[in-house]
């Protein structure tokens, strides 16, 4: 999966660099600031997304999440998978009437 990410012709989201024995990717944005993630962090939140939210209907357009490129990021653009993961911890934190699926 990393040799695949640093042939990727990717800049959207920045360059991998090895830090600490560890892939990371790094971002800078136009204002100079500097964002770090780790490749690995992404493919195991895509799998815990995928594993709890397979079955919920609100979610079938996003998931299955490729946990081996950015789809993660893009699939968290609505906020209704961030919601329905609050809610598989605890289902009373979110009012299901304030989730905006339109």
């Amino acid at each position: 999966m990393m040799v695949g990410l640093k042939k990727a012709d990717d800049s959207k989201f920045g360059t991998i660099v090895e830090m600490k024995g560890e892939m990371i990717n790094q971002l800078t944005n136009v204002h100079g600031g500097q964002h770090f993630y780790s490749l690995e962090e992404v493919a195991t939140y895509s799998n815990i997304f995928n594993l709890v939210l397979k079955d919920d209907e609100d979610c079938a357009d996003k998931v299955p999440i490729n946990p081996e490129d950015t789809s993660l990021f893009y699939a968290l653009d609505n906020g209704i998978l961030m919601c329905k993961m609050l809610m598989a911890i605890d289902p009373e934190c979110i009012d299901t009437r304030a989730i905006n699926r339109g």
